[in-house]
Parts: C-alpha cells; sequence; structure tokens
C-alpha cells in the first residue's frame, strides 16, 4: 500500500527567518556516522540493503543548530532558548551566558528561539493504516519510504528505533505507531 508523509521537517534551517529576528543565528555542519560504524549491524538484511543502495553523500547529514547547540526548533523543554513575557508582553531577554555567541552580538534576544507550538495537520485514516510519529533521531537516517517500508512489513516502533541505531543514528531515537484496526 502507499504512504502518505503529513508533515514537512520543522527545524532551525526551515525557521531561519524566525529565529534570526529575535537575535539568534543559526550553525550548519555536516556529519557522518562514522563514531557509530560500530553500531551498524550487517548481518540485518534491511540494513545492509539501506547501506549498499546510498551513495558516500547519503551517508552523511546536515544538522543545523540554534546557536550553535540545539538541533530543533520546536520542543516543550529547552528553556534557556525560550526566555519570558514580561508584565507589558515583551520578551526581550539575556540569553545563556555559555552560548558561543558571535563577535559582537549583545548576548540578548527579542523572542523565543524554540517554540513549543506543534505542527498539527488533520488526515483521515482507514481501517488497516498506521500512523508513525518519531522523532529526528530515526528520520536523520530513514527516509519516509524507509520508514513506511519498515512499518508496512508489519514492524512496531521497538524495530523502528533498532533500525536507526543500527543505521548509526547519534540522537535518540523514540517512536509510536498507531495501527488503525
Amino acid at each position: 500500500g502507499g504512504w502518505e508523509d503529513l508533515g514537512p521537517k520543522i527545524g532551525p534551517e526551515e525557521e531561519r527567518a524566525r529565529i534570526e529576528s529575535a537575535g539568534g543565528w543559526i550553525t550548519t555542519e555536516t556529519e557522518l556516522y562514522i563514531p557509530n560504524l560500530k553500531r551498524l549491524d550487517l548481518q540485518d538484511p534491511f540494513v545492509r540493503r539501506i547501506l549498499e543502495g546510498r551513495s558516500g553523500e547519503e551517508r552523511s547529514t546536515v544538522v543545523s543548530r540554534v546557536c550553535g547547540e540545539l538541533s530543533v526548533s520546536r520542543s516543550v523543554g529547552d528553556a534557556d532558548f525560550k526566555g519570558r513575557n514580561d508584565d507589558a508582553g515583551n520578551c526581550t531577554w539575556e540569553g545563556p551566558k555559555w552560548l558561543p555567541y558571535p563577535k559582537g552580538h549583545p548576548g540578548t534576544f527579542t523572542a523565543p528561539l524554540v517554540v513549543a507550538e506543534p505542527e498539527v495537520r488533520r488526515t483521515t485514516a482507514r481501517q488497516g493504516d498506521a500512523v508513525v510519529a518519531f522523532c529526528d533521531g530515526i528520520s536523520d537516517v530513514l527516509d519516509a519510504e524507509e520508514i513506511a517500508e519498515v512499518i508496512r512489513g508489519g514492524a512496531d516502533a521497538a524495530r523502528l528505533c533498532e533500525l536507526a541505531v543500527q543505521l548509526g543514528s547519534g540522537d535518540n531515537c523514540s517512536a509510536v505507531v498507531y495501527r488503525i484496526v
């Protein structure tokens, strides 16, 4: 069966304008999965097939970070990147001392750099469908088609997380699979 990607990736790069208008900045770096090679399970046929089908460029990922530190731009936590509104509703705030501020940066921000506002989409689910929610530790190493293939094959959330680790993810791997019965 087919699959539907319900949402675009939302991260620092996608929210660059909002973050920069608040006084923040975005850094980017390319990460190879080399430090995690010891986790690769080449005995797993799915892992082996994915790795054999990818070029060297596809075995790396570009990571964008808010102020050089945080690789997400939407989060319930991460209070150091949010500030607080004063009694008048203003949100100018002094950032944490430990941030790697660019030369000349005043060390203050005018709005939250990370927000807790979720991206909400509606769709119709039918009997036999599966809805999968996962974090960037999984999407860093598996694309949407690969995730759909794993789930269509009957795998559960634990298998999706296991595959991400076996493919070299260095981030936390969390997933929930809702099967419509």
